[in-house]
């Protein structure tokens, strides 16, 4: 799987997945997208999906030869003049069919989450990703060719799940358990003699019976 013919494949399905997502691919895009692909499939399979040499040329990982490759009869290049006389290259498939163009039905579906994940996205974002983010373009200068054998496989990268016998478990709750219990702070028991238990309750009620008899004189505060 690792000729000319079917890197065109490849790309001809990246092209198809992108339209169905309505995303616009230019050259740039496309050439990271592929570059995506590689590091995805390496992942899971811990081997190349091309013989294609990336190399950190130009905007990050770059295939020398891919000019050729695109210059398939099988893939479609429209130039588009931008606002800043800049030429933009949209990529597309000569023949708009649904046709699969991988006979690996594992393929496209890994092509399907790389260009989910990637193909709608700011290509600043996308380049700052593949700039910094990948393995193969840590510690390189620019010119080296990239080494795809320092991507760890995805048994290496995924959360694991760990399996504890029931019985220890149980254990481990029970050790938890008498932890918190001998840490927790004492509860503070406040005691209250009757004349102020019933003061407080006055102020809080706002109101109580008047129970002095006899004559009472207010005399009015003097003025200092």
């Amino acid at each position: 799987m690792k000729d000319k013919e079917q890197v065109v494949n490849f790309i001809k399905e990246i092209l198809k997945q992108a339209k169905e997502n309505e995303f616009t691919i230019g050259k740039t895009q496309l050439v990271k997208l592929l570059y995506l692909l590689e590091i995805e499939y390496y992942k899971l399979y811990q081997e190349r999906l091309t013989d294609l040499e990336w190399k950190f040329l130009h905007y990050g990982p770059y295939p020398p030869g891919i000019e050729k490759i695109l210059g398939s009869p099988d893939i479609e290049e429209e130039q588009i003049e931008l606002s800043n006389s800049r030429i933009f290259h949209k990529y597309s498939v000569v023949k708009d069919s649904y046709d699969e163009y991988c006979k690996d039905p594992a393929i496209p579906r890994l092509i399907s989450r790389v260009v989910k994940e990637w193909g709608g996205i700011n290509l600043y974002s996308l380049l700052d990703y593949v700039y910094f983010e990948t393995e193969p373009m840590q510690n390189v200068k620019r010119g080296d060719k990239l080494n795809f054998s320092k991507i760890k496989s995805w048994q290496d990268t995924k959360i694991r799940k760990i399996k504890i016998n029931k019985k220890r478990l149980n254990e481990i709750r029970k050790s938890i358990h008498k932890h918190i219990k001998k840490s927790e702070r004492p509860v503070i028991k406040m005691k209250f003699n009757k004349e102020l238990s019933e003061c407080l309750q006055i102020w809080d009620e706002g109101k109580t019976k008047i129970t002095i008899k006899g004559n009472v004189i207010i005399t009015p505060e003097e003025k200092p």
